[in-house]
């Protein structure tokens, strides 16, 4: 397809099927799939950069559209993690401090962000690519609750080499040696830091989690932090992306639960037009998924049986 095609395609799109996924009618999903999902970027070269206010946080962003993820944000006027959404909104209050590590462009900091009004966000994104973006978005909506961290987190510090795939920069990693094709990626150098002593002043009211694979890492620097404040935990289990950094969902979930934790994995359920998260066992498959943990001894434990 030519550029002018592409472009042309690209209008056609927009104008016709960007309304029907913003009120999210009858079947959108399978037509955004045929149209403008991941597997049809190849259709969206050369597509613009568009501001977008957003209607869950009402903070305005910059989104390009020859990605995959900003474009389904466009199409849908928001993050599209409803379940991440409702399940942080019924664990924080007002005035909790929550922690994002792997904060890549910002939408979960940003949600969060809307939540917290009188508490604040500590965001960790070691990507220069994505945390330009982030601080951009930061001072264009002068959103004064989210505090960036220009490092990672690990059980140890050191320099680190993170690789970042040209497809999608927010795929980049530190277990990402031969994962991708080298031609299409770009390694830097980039800090991690122990958890436990970045967070050591704080008092963390929810966690979340995702890393590409680095998450057992993390979690090992967290300890004394989980031990102490005993905050939810919301992170990605995705097998594929743990073995590049010679763990397994196996070894994550048995970790997390020697701190004295249980989890569920986060789905979404929709009930009288309105979604809420919904708990499930943990799967065992090779499949990615999001999960929510929740200390033995937090009163909330009873959503993971409900």
């Amino acid at each position: 397809m030519t550029l002018a095609l592409s472009r042309a395609y690209q209008k056609v799109v927009i104008a016709t099927l960007r309304p029907y996924t913003l009120r999210q009618l009858p079947g959108w999903g399978r037509l955004y799939n045929r149209l403008a999902a991941w597997e049809q970027n190849d259709r969206w070269t050369g597509a613009p950069t568009v501001e977008m206010r957003h209607r869950d946080h009402g903070y305005v962003t910059l989104l390009d559209l020859t990605k995959w993820a900003d474009r389904l944000t466009y199409f849908l006027g928001r993050w599209s993690d409803i379940a991440i959404q409702t399940a942080v909104k019924e664990l924080v209050k007002p005035s909790d401090t929550i922690v994002d590590i792997g904060a890549n462009r910002g939408d979960f900091s940003l949600f969060a962000s809307s939540v917290v009004p009188q508490g604040k966000v500590i965001s960790f994104e070691p990507n220069p690519v994505c945390r330009g973006r982030l601080i951009e978005t930061i001072e264009r909506n002068s959103i004064r609750n989210i505090a960036v961290q220009p490092f990672g987190l690990s059980d140890q510090p050191a320099e680190l080499t993170l690789y970042i795939p040209a497809y999608n920069d927010g795929e980049a990693t530190f277990a990402g040696e031969g994962a991708f094709d080298p031609n299409q990626t770009k390694a830097v150098t980039a800090e991690v830091r122990v958890g436990d002593n970045a967070l050591c002043s704080e008092r963390i009211a929810l966690i979340k989690l995702d890393v590409e694979g680095f998450e057992l890492h993390a979690l090992k620097g967290l300890t004394e932090t989980f031990n102490r404040d005993r905050p939810p935990l919301i992170i990605e289990i995705a097998r594929k992306h743990l073995a590049r950094a010679g763990s397994s969902p196996e070894q994550v979930i048995s970790y997390i639960e020697s701190l004295g934790y249980s989890g569920r994995m986060l789905g979404i359920q929709r009930s009288n037009g309105h979604h809420r998260f919904k708990l499930e066992a943990l799967p065992k498959g090779d499949e990615g998924y999001d999960a929510l943990f929740l200390h033995k001894d937090d009163p909330r434990a009873s959503f993971l049986t409900a």
